[in-house]
């Protein structure tokens, strides 16, 4: 289970800011659940424009499928998922409430696990600004959603679908292996990502060499 994923904050943030959002719990905490002093540790951000408090240590769902005992059956059903549910569940009791999933993850089993996110250079950019986005803002309207994001790895292409989405403001979006020793096109990116008051984050931090 990876847990690599590092969110960005794009905004400044003072040092009374930072130390007040230490001290508040987050809403995702329960009381008689939530470990209370593993989530006083955990720095959280509002994400972006939206009301969302989230952790800046979040949880890269890329393994939750990996075990050999998972299976798909004939019927949609998934099993053998048990310690993947239960790892995900310790971590949100811990206080991480962030998780990064992929279609791309396990063939897409990671998201029948966490839940649906979409790379958007696997689409048709042209499908992405004229039905997709549209779509999702149509869901939110009906109270389905509540925020939209986007995930890729081409920061050129997230940079073009936030210029060209007028109608549908986007308000996170997530790319990977962006900020490493091999590469650090991210640093170019951030200005434009920071006028526009949107949440960044960056999956695989930490990764030792850039993907194939």
């Amino acid at each position: 289970m990876s847990a690599t994923t590092t969110a960005v904050p794009t905004a400044n943030h003072n040092s009374n800011n930072t130390e007040q959002q230490h001290q508040l719990l987050p809403p995702t905490y329960i009381e008689g659940w939530s470990n209370l002093e593993t989530v006083r540790a955990i720095p959280y951000r509002r994400l972006g424009r939206t009301d969302m408090v989230v952790s800046l240590l979040t949880l890269g769902a890329a393994h939750v499928s990996a075990k050999p005992s998972t299976a798909v059956h004939a019927d949609g059903s998934v099993t053998g998922t048990e310690e993947s549910v239960e790892a995900i569940h310790e971590a949100v009791r811990l206080g991480v409430n962030l998780i990064d999933t992929s279609p791309f993850y396990g063939q897409g089993l990671s998201e029948v696990v966490v839940g649906q996110i979409h790379d958007v250079e696997f689409g048709d950019i042209e499908i992405i600004l004229s039905e997709t986005l549209p779509t999702l803002a149509r869901l939110r309207e009906e109270n389905k959603i509540r925020y939209i994001g986007i995930t890729g790895y081409p920061l050129s292409v997230l940079k073009e679908i936030i210029e060209r989405s007028t109608d549908v403001p986007v308000d996170t979006v997530l790319s990977y292996c962006r900020h490493t020793l091999f590469d650090d096109e991210l640093c170019r990116y951030l200005p434009f990502f920071e006028v526009r008051r949107l949440f960044l984050l960056l999956a695989l931090a930490i990764q030792s060499l850039p993907p194939n």
